[in-house]
């Protein structure tokens, strides 16, 4: 008959005896797939175990010194040995990662590392390096280099466009940045005839034209001379201009009449019209002393006598009237007059016409069919002022000082009545008037009689006619007969 021993046992993963549940000398099993193994209790009276390696990616519970864990965290796995509570679980064959100073383990790169070209601590191999390498001359790439073939390539078709030693390149050349040229010769531009013009240009281009012996660009719409070559449309500042004859310099450059565009035949007899036309001087207009000379419609100065410069008074003198017309439907017309005594020039009339017209001095005047109107306002300069000069009335109030007035003139003086006004009172009384419209204003003073600055007035108009107040502002009444002088101001 077999005998069969069984040992303290457990299924549980890391599970151990503790140190109650052993026996000096006595064994037991943990038997879990995690890692099997055998514990024991030494002489300290700790439970330590003495055979099998725990296998996890995490480590055992409550390790003693000595026990074995293989680390399936990484690949490959580690084998570490528990020592103690300080260092922990330290590596069995501790292996450091690669560096430029310390050989240990390390990675292999993949092509797109290899090609990225930024890690440190990846090694290259030879086939990642290869994918780096390339022999295309046509693209330009961030991740790749180019290859000896390449290389070689490239400097073929840099020899071929660009000649170290000077050549012809065939096509368009295209440069991106500036053009920087040290030599002291010159640039042969491309040249042709007008016919050979580039068909589609673009703003910038310049050439040589040979048809007008000038140099010239396009600016993007046109061609036009530049630099030395011809004049083109604009302002080019001072000309000037010397000799006579055939032959004319104009800034340095000598021309032949028969060059400057003109209708005519140019010649040394003639000279060149206003009109652009090459006419034959004539002979000395006739005409007064001082006269101004009009085209006479013929190519000549005509011998009319309209307008009369008078140098000895420095006036100009027109024996007609003078209509001035922009060429719509109204015009303005300065008439002339048989003078009976000294004549002003008149504001317009309803129609337009200004007109020479009589009336007193300093007065602002309007065309009445030859005579002045509105005479009223006029200038004094004497005094340096401006207001109304004519149409000045006056008038006195009867009965009481609220007893209406009639006074139809643009200013003039009203007198008040001298009945009493008590202290701090105002009265109001009418002033009917033809001058005054609804939208006037009228200034109001209180010129004399009575006691100077013991009233307050002010007025407002209607149509025809104005409210004027005064008010008493002193403590006590006051029997006054004052005057107040008014004007009438259009707004």
């Amino acid at each position: 008959m077999s005998l069969q021993i069984i040992l303290k046992n457990s299924s549980v993963s890391g599970k151990e005896p503790t140190a109650s549940q052993l026996a000096n000398g006595e064994l037991a099993l943990n038997y879990h797939a995690d890692g099997p193994f055998i514990s024991c209790k030494d002489t300290a009276g700790v439970v330590r175990r003495i055979a099998g390696v725990w296998i996890s990616t995490t480590a055992p519970s409550s390790p003693q010194p000595g026990e074995f864990w293989l680390d399936t965290n990484t690949n490959p796995a580690k084998l570490k040995v528990y020592k103690d509570t300080t260092d922990n679980w330290i590596d069995t064959i501790p292996v450091p990662v690669a560096s430029t100073t310390t050989a240990g383990i390390v990675e292999l790169a993949t092509n797109a590392e290899t090609q990225t070209g930024t890690d440190t601590l990846r090694a290259v191999t030879p086939a990642s390096l290869q994918s780096k390498v390339s022999d295309s001359t046509s693209t330009t790439s961030s991740t790749t280099i180019a290859s000896s073939t390449a290389v070689k390539s490239a400097k073929d078709v840099a020899d071929a466009a660009l000649p170290a030693a000077g050549g012809t390149i065939s096509g368009n050349l295209t440069v991106s940045g500036d053009i920087l040229m040290t030599g002291t010769g010159a640039i042969d531009v491309a040249a042709g005839t007008v016919a050979e013009r580039p068909g589609t240009p673009s703003a910038g281009m310049i050439r040589f034209n040979t048809d007008a012996t000038t140099f010239e660009g396009y600016d993007g719409s046109a061609w036009g001379a530049i630099g030395g070559g011809g004049v083109t449309d604009g302002d080019k500042g001072d000309i000037t201009v010397s000799g006579s004859g055939a032959t004319w310099t104009i800034d340095n450059d000598t021309i032949g009449l028969d060059e400057l565009s003109a209708t005519g035949t140019p010649s040394a007899s003639t000279y060149l019209r206003g009109d652009n036309t090459w006419a034959t001087a004539g002979a000395t207009p006739a005409g007064v002393s001082g006269s101004i000379q009009i085209n006479d419609g013929a190519g000549a100065l005509g011998a009319v006598t309209d307008f009369i410069w008078d140098s000895a008074n420095t006036e100009l003198d027109v024996p007609g009237d003078i209509n001035l017309d922009d060429g719509g439907t109204y015009s303005t017309t300065i008439q002339s007059i048989t003078a009976t005594a000294d004549r002003f020039i008149s504001f317009p009339d309803a129609t337009g016409v200004v007109a020479l017209v009589q009336g007193i001095n300093g007065a602002v005047l309007f065309n009445n069919a030859g005579v002045s109107g509105g005479g009223n306002l006029g200038y004094s300069t004497t005094t340096g002022t401006f207001g109304y000069i004519a149409g000045r009335d006056t008038e006195t109030q009867t009965n009481n000082k609220s007893t209406g007035v009639t006074l139809n003139a643009p200013s003039g003086a009203i007198t008040m009545n001298g009945a009493a006004l008590a202290a701090d009172t105002t009265v109001s009384f009418t002033l009917t008037n033809s001058s005054i419209a609804a939208t006037d204003l009228l200034v109001l003073n209180h010129v004399s009689g009575g006691t100077a600055g013991s009233y307050l007035l002010n007025a407002q108009a209607a149509a025809g006619s104005a409210s004027i107040n005064v008010r008493n502002i002193t403590g006590g009444s006051l029997s006054e007969a004052i005057v107040i002088g008014f004007a009438v101001i259009k707004a």
